[in-house]
Parts: structure tokens; sequence; C-alpha cells
């Protein structure tokens, strides 16, 4: 099993707060399971610590394997998800591991 994890620090834009993109976010990548093939199990966390060193929220994502991963990254529909995030966010961090 791989997982894919990326965390993200938003920006405020469109009138709305980082914790309201994070819920947006997360709604649109929890549509997307059953969609993508490869994907297995989605979740995302919105955080609800406001700290200096927080996140707004993270990624999580399983695949069975590491093609599998790389066919989610090359597919139109999570690079069109992925163009949208991109363009809220201020900070991201990510790491991918085996399980």
């Amino acid at each position: 099993m791989v997982r894919h994890t990326i965390m993200w620090k938003f920006k405020a834009s469109d009138g709305q707060t980082p914790r309201e993109i994070a819920e947006d976010i997360k709604e649109r990548y929890q549509a997307i399971l059953g969609i993508v093939p490869g994907l297995k199990n989605v979740e995302v966390g919105v955080n609800r610590n406001e700290s200096a060193t927080s996140y707004d929220a993270v990624l999580i994502e399983d695949f069975d394997t590491w093609q599998d991963l790389a066919a989610y990254k090359a597919d139109p529909i999570r690079d069109e998800l992925t163009k949208y995030v991109d363009k809220r966010v201020d900070v991201r961090a990510r790491v991918e591991y085996e399980r």
C-alpha cells in the first residue's frame, strides 16, 4: 500500500477564510473517490488548531502500487483539482511512503 499525504496552508481568497477553503477542498477530494482509477481511499482533515505552526488541512490518499499513484497524478480529473487547489495554497508539504 502506498500513502500520499499533503498538508496545506491556504491564503484567504475570494472572500473565503483558510478554513472555508479547506472545507471546500475536502468536499472536492471526497467527490473523486470512485471516479479516478487507482485511488483506494481519500481522507481530508480540516485543522481546528490555529497555532502559528499549524497547517490548515491534510490530505491522505491510499493506492495499491506506486504505478497507481503515478496514474492518479496523470489523471485529468485530478489535474483540474490540483490546479484549483494550487491557486489557494500558500505553503505545501508532501510525504509519500509505503505502508
